[in-house]
């Protein structure tokens, strides 16, 4: 018979009360700013002005999660902002839940981002990470125009202080996974492989549009309309020897603002003999979460998906319950 799996322990009231203070000490210094594209007049000086070999004198850790990585299945390195204290708790009780799939493999979730110019904001972060031990936090600005930079953060830890990983994922944290089939199936056909990588690889279009978050000016890739083959960043999935190669080739890659452009198709496809892996837009991954419960509801176990976009953090509590739901059916009726 299936049992329930347990709930992750759960933290005491001292320590959930005093990070819940640390949050809230100033709510008006913590709150999130907007995100403002940069403007053609104003590209020049920021995003031009970072060294085009920006990785070579790269800092140390800022944070860094509990070292314990031994016979791991999975590293789920998670690209979060620094304010998004109430995802980060979401996903610790979801997705990244080891209680409820340990007999699938071992996960270990990692949240990266770099740091704020906010002393509330970074006691809260560092009350955060020694109650859970998951933080790693690099020295440079967080902001959209370095996430390239959470990559190489992400990357570099996991070379110097893990070893005998099987596989690394890079995913945002607006994803919610479906951890029993990820495991049961897409990471066990990875495992004992070389040289793999699972994304939604393809050319994808320039945009010009000045009032794009993904505005590019006219110099860069002057005269292309499609980018080079690259992975979009929503997830990545790779087998642990791509790792020091795609460090060590992002190291000598003339750098490019846009992360999953530049580390996922400028960067990686330098490697040689990498198989890339189709994850299938619309079956394997929808971009929306109620999309994806629509399928699950109505579909059940012959639903494909597995990976979703989420608005919220409701939305994530709301799929995970219907994603644990697919796998509980499963098992009874099996």
């Amino acid at each position: 018979m299936f049992l329930s799996p347990k709930k992750e322990p759960i933290r005491t009231v001292n320590q959930r009360s005093t990070m819940q203070e640390d949050v809230k000490a100033n709510k008006l210094k913590l709150k999130m700013p907007l995100f403002v594209p940069i403007r053609a007049n104003e590209m020049q000086n920021k995003v031009f002005a970072v060294p085009q070999f920006p990785f070579l004198n790269f800092t140390s850790f800022m944070l860094e999660p509990k070292t314990d990585c031994k016979d791991l299945q999975l590293i789920a390195l998670i690209h979060s902002s620094p304010y998004h204290f109430e995802r980060r708790e979401t996903i610790r009780r979801t997705w990244t839940n080891q209680y409820y799939f340990f007999k699938l493999g071992t996960v270990k979730r990692i949240f990266v981002f770099g740091t704020v110019d906010n002393d509330i904001l970074q006691k809260a972060i560092a009350t955060e990470n020694r109650i859970y031990g998951d933080i790693l936090q690099g020295q440079f600005i967080d902001n959209y125009y370095n996430l390239s930079f959470n990559t190489m953060l992400g990357l570099k830890w996991i070379i110097n202080r893990c070893e005998n990983i099987q596989t690394v994922m890079k995913v945002d944290d607006d994803i919610a996974i479906d951890t029993f089939r990820f495991l049961n199936s897409t990471v066990l056909s990875l495992v004992n492989k070389s040289g793999q990588v699972l994304c939604r690889y393809g050319r994808r279009q320039i945009l010009r549009n000045t009032t794009s978050k993904w505005y590019i000016i006219d110099s860069i890739f002057k005269g292309e309309t499609h980018y080079p083959s690259y992975c979009e960043g929503k997830l990545v999935l790779m087998t642990f020897d791509v790792i020091p190669s795609l460090y060590s080739t992002a190291l000598k890659t003339p750098y490019f603002f846009v992360e999953d452009v530049y580390m996922y198709g400028l960067v990686i496809n330098k490697i040689k003999s990498l198989t890339f892996r189709q994850l299938k837009l619309e079956s394997d991954m929808v971009l929306s979460a109620s999309t994806a419960m629509a399928c699950l509801i109505k579909k059940k176990q012959n639903c494909s998906v597995y990976v979703a976009g989420v608005s919220s953090d409701e939305e994530m509590e709301e799929l995970w319950f219907f994603f644990r739901q697919r796998f509980m059916s499963s098992h009874f009726f099996s």
